[in-house]
Order: structure tokens, then sequence, then C-alpha cells
């Protein structure tokens, strides 16, 4: 069962007049589970855990099960969760492992949020790639990184930034915030057209844009780029602890 959606999906099985819970309502053995959303559901990870694999998967709070995205067969697709009336929006969550991504695509679809977190990475490895489907006027940032987890960035991987609309003609859009605990310093040798692309309908965007880099965020700026003094912080800021982290090697 590949990609299947069972988002928000309420399960209720009532045997002899008693209705069962979510525990038990649920059996998916004899099923190979790849892909599959359970955001929002009322499916408990016991029954999603009956299948026989799962590669992927989705738990209905955001968790993602045996992440695995390294070959272009396995290039990973992540959609928005479309919360129904008093829900809100549940995002995919890093959080059981390292997010390996090597040869392959990870994916967000627009309105899509990944979360990096438990102390854990994502790592684009060569050949490794995030494709990131973004609406303009969207305030949802795509990727999320908190609890000191990082990000890990080869030289040959890219992050590529598809634009669903036309932009305002002076805008900021965030592809990822990170709270300061977080390692983000791969960042600090990342550059426009040298690890990030801007497309718009996956064709190169025309119009002015540049990387804008802070503190706590990075994002693109469509329009005359003139650069603050908060992105040179930034910059340095990544660059000592890019150092630090070299000199604690040399020390081993």
């Amino acid at each position: 069962m590949k990609n299947a959606n069972f988002q928000n999906v309420q399960v209720s099985v009532t045997e002899n007049g008693i209705d069962k819970t979510s525990t038990n309502a649920a059996v998916f053995s004899t099923s190979t589970l790849y892909g599959a959303d359970f955001r929002g559901s009322n499916i408990s990870d016991y029954c999603v855990n009956t299948a026989d694999s799962l590669t992927n998967v989705i738990y209905s709070d955001g968790r993602i099960q045996n992440f695995s995205a390294m070959n272009t067969a396995e290039s990973v697709e992540i959609a928005a969760h479309i919360p129904t009336e008093g829900q809100e929006a549940i995002s995919a969550k890093i959080y059981y492992d390292d997010a390996v991504v090597s040869n392959a695509t990870l994916k967000l679809l627009e309105g899509a949020q990944l979360e990096v977190t438990n102390g854990n990475s994502l790592i684009l490895e060569d050949g490794g790639h995030v494709y990131v489907e973004m609406n303009p006027y969207s305030d949802t940032a795509p990727i999320v990184f908190n609890e000191s987890s990082s990000f890990v960035m080869a030289g040959e991987a890219s992050i590529i930034v598809d634009l669903s609309a036309n932009p305002q003609d002076e805008q900021t859009l965030t592809i990822a915030t990170w709270t300061d605990e977080c390692d983000m310093s791969s960042l600090s040798h990342l550059g426009k057209y040298d690890g990030l692309e801007l497309t718009m309908d996956d064709t190169p965007f025309q119009g002015d844009w540049d990387i804008v880099l802070g503190m706590n965020f990075i994002g693109i700026k469509i329009g005359t780029v003139i650069p603050e003094p908060a992105h040179f912080a930034a910059l340095m800021g990544l660059a000592c602890v890019c150092v630090l982290a070299f000199a604690r090697r040399k020390k081993r």
C-alpha cells in the first residue's frame, strides 16, 4: 500500500453492541505500508504497527516511522495536513532517527511543514535534494528545527524552492526557522545557485532575488536586495560555529 492517505480518518467499530477503541479497530496485517499518512486520525500506532513493514509512514501525531530516502526510487513526498473543524494542522516530524537524503528528493508539497526535532538531524548527502513547493502568501515556514536538532548539507546537495504563484515585487519568504540550540552551521556555505535555487513552475525564477540569513531563519528576498547588518552577523556566527566544530575534531 503506497502513499495511502488516512488523514483525519475516524474509525468506529461496534462488536456485540460495544464500541471498540481505535487501538484495535483497524488491522494492517499482511500489508506493506509505504508513505501512508495517518495525521489527525484516531488510528493508533498499535494498529499501524500491525503492518508487515513500515517505510516513511506518518503516525497520527506526525512522527515519521522508518524514514528512508537513499535512492531515486525512495524519494519522499510529504503533503500538507488539512485539519478538520476544531483541529490544528499537524506537521510531519523527524523524531526517531536522523533523516538522510542521498541521491533522492525530499519533496514538501504546498502548505506542508516538516519539523526536525528530538535531537535529530536532516542530512542531505551528495545528490540529495529538498524540494519545497511554496505559496508566497503563506505564513507557514516549510521546515522547522528545534530541540537541539541540526541540518547537515554536502557540497553536491541542494534546496529548491518552487513558487506556486507570482510573489509581490518586494517580499521575503521564510524557508526554515530554528531555535538557538540547533546546529545550522552547514548553511554558512549556502549561496544563490550554489546549493539554493528559486524556481516558478519548475523553471528558473526571472526576477531579482537573493538569500536572507538571519540568526534564527533562512529565507529568500524577492526584489532589490541590500544586505542588512543582521545578515553579516548571522554569517559570522555560523562561521564561528564551523571553526569551533573543526577545532574540536582536531583535538580528538
